[in-house]
């Protein structure tokens, strides 16, 4: 990927077999300001679908073994961090009056669903889903569990010391 378009490509040859977005018309314009020209942002896969996210808040999610759009939308709240897909749902971490927020969306169609505004100011080193389907988020003290339909918090386990950043 580079700032303006992804490209997959054929693992047998190297061809290109698509490209999602494009170059702007006037790239090489020296009078362009490109300081607020939108950019492709971050990428994350499940391996059957692709989540690209523009810096101005665009997503679309791409099938990607032919790269074609399957949805895009103007992300509620901002992208402001890490995201993730475990079908059946997409989260984001996203930004809120100041304040971090994690989105949940319905990976086929886009539908925004929950969103969960922890109460623990701790960074997040880790989001995942338990094989029960709860949302997981992990801090270096705290691991805390949220039903991803209601947004309610679970449960909220207090680590004795400091979780490292790894998971098995």
């Amino acid at each position: 990927a580079t700032r303006h378009q992804l490209s997959a490509h054929d693992v047998r040859t190297g061809e290109i077999a698509w490209t999602y977005g494009q170059y702007p018309a006037d790239l090489n314009d020296p009078e362009r300001d490109w300081e607020f020209a939108s950019a492709l942002k971050a990428h994350t896969t499940d391996g059957r679908h692709l989540l690209t996210l523009h810096d101005d808040g665009n997503a679309a999610c791409l099938e990607v073994r032919t790269g074609q759009v399957i949805w895009q939308r103007q992300l509620e709240h901002m992208p402001s961090g890490a995201l993730m897909m475990a079908d059946p749902w997409l989260v984001y971490q996203g930004a809120r009056q100041n304040k971090t927020v994690y989105c949940l969306m319905d990976l086929a169609t886009g539908r925004p669903g929950r969103v969960i505004d922890p109460d623990d100011d701790r960074q997040i080193l880790q989001m995942f889903f338990s094989l029960d389907g709860n949302l997981l988020l992990v801090t270096t003290q705290t691991i805390t569990s949220y039903d991803p339909l209601t947004g309610e918090q679970r449960w909220r386990h207090q680590i004795d010391g400091n979780m490292i950043d790894a998971m098995v």
